[in-house]
């Protein structure tokens, strides 16, 4: 999600995939979930969507449709004139707009406006009394503002994947926690490595490695966590010089695995941006040469629309390159935990066996909110065979939510769940 130098995100709007319509609740007749009432426009939110609960979409969508498939949740937004988004609170920094903003008319009823790119037409239900609930305010974090602008992702539907085939050796996705008891967990950290000091202070850590972007660590890098060099982006006009010298000094340094492109996959963010055929020449000029002197890893995707298309593209036209595990992105609301799960099996598919890292994942929310997050997932990954690594954005103190440590460079709350928290794994 960074970039290595300047580590500044822009927001970015990626539209999902269709999905069909049968995946919307559906009756004889589309009924309507309850009174709901017209809140007006408003805006995505930063780091999240405004309304992460759960994403519905096809190119029929309706008002009453959006509202039967919510039924379950407090509001419901309607964007680009085919997405239903479903939430109990709003993301932080969603607010309300121009309603001239929400221009779109809706697939399914041309008569009425379903939101429009990065805005929504919202809804609410309305109380039985008749009285309409009152918008609540943006989720935020008593934290410091970020100096990082954290990505609007899109957490898509999930992209049509298929079964695995008898030759794929997938693991079960639900196995004995952490049968391999190592300790899995890393820290994304930025330029300083005060922010990775202070994981082992206690016994038990679950910490064991950390990244930072850049294809070399400095030279206070903490000698009990292991670094993994990445090669951010294709090197320019094919000057690779100072990658493979730098690639080759951070595993002459006790390196075991290389990260490749960060997020090719998106190309409105200030990623990295690479169609699937130039990733795989680039790996292939940048990446392969490593093998047998490190694990490598595949480009490390984003959770926006087609980004599970674009690692699908990636892995079948690199189907002899060397690699070792496929590195995935997530980030959502707390409380989209079957989305966290359902899109880690399909990479899994898509991976073939390979394991998978998730080298980017977040929660927003609370302090509170994202430990009750951390304390339900933390177990289920652990569990899971066919997920190797993974590590939660960021060490970095300045982060408005998810981050892992105070300005002194200690874990805070949030961090000391992550390192120390086991839980019991899922039934």
């Amino acid at each position: 999600m960074l970039e290595p130098t300047t580590f500044a995100i822009a927001t970015t709007s990626i539209e999902p995939p269709t999905i069909p319509e049968s995946s919307i609740p559906q009756t004889t007749s589309v009924p309507i979930a309850g009174p709901h009432k017209y809140q007006g426009c408003y805006t995505e939110g930063n780091g999240v969507r405004a309304l992460g609960g759960k994403l519905f979409a096809n190119d029929t969508m309706t008002i009453d449709k959006c509202a039967s498939a919510c039924a379950e949740f407090t509001y419901f937004g309607l964007e680009y004139g085919r997405e239903c988004w479903c939430g109990n609170h709003f993301g932080a920094s969603s607010t309300s707009t121009k309603e001239d903003e929400c221009s779109m008319p809706c697939g399914g009823d041309a008569t009425a406006k379903c939101g429009a790119g990065n805005r929504l037409s919202v809804y609410d239900k309305e109380k039985e009394s008749g009285g309409s609930s009152e918008m609540p305010s943006p989720i935020t974090s008593s934290m410091e503002a970020p100096a990082f602008t954290i990505v609007t992702m899109s957490p898509p539907v999930m992209a049509s994947v298929p079964a695995p085939s008898s030759t794929m050796s997938v693991p079960s996705p639900e196995s004995s926690s952490n049968p391999s008891g190592k300790h899995n967990r890393g820290l994304p950290f930025g330029n300083s490595t005060k922010f990775i000091k202070h994981w082992h202070d206690k016994e038990d850590s679950q910490i064991s490695w950390a990244y930072n972007w850049a294809s070399i660590a400095s030279e206070d890098f903490p000698a009990d966590l292991e670094f993994i060099p990445m090669l951010w982006g294709s090197p320019q006009n094919g000057d690779n010089k100072e990658w493979m010298a730098n690639a080759q000094l951070s595993l002459d340094r006790g390196s075991k695995h290389i990260l490749s492109f960060n997020e090719p996959d998106s190309c409105f963010s200030d990623q990295s941006c690479l169609k699937p055929e130039a990733a795989v020449d680039s790996y292939k000029t940048n990446i392969a040469p490593f093998a047998g002197k490190a694990k490598l890893g595949s480009p490390s995707i984003s959770n926006g629309g087609g980004s599970m298309d674009w690692l699908k593209n990636f892995m079948e036209l690199c189907k002899d390159c060397p690699i070792d595990f496929v590195p995935v992105h997530w980030y959502a609301n707390p409380d989209s935990l079957d989305y966290f799960k359902e899109y880690m099996k399909n990479a899994s598919v898509i991976a073939d066996g390979k394991p998978v890292w998730i080298t980017e994942f977040s929660a927003d929310g609370t302090e509170e909110q994202q430990i009750a997050f951390m304390k339900e997932i933390l177990p289920w990954l652990d569990a899971q065979p066919y997920i190797e690594r993974y590590a939660w954005f960021m060490a970095a103190p300045e982060l408005k939510t998810g981050a892992l440590v105070n300005k002194d460079g200690f874990p805070n709350a949030l961090g000391d769940t992550y390192a120390y928290y086991k839980g019991l794994p899922p039934v």
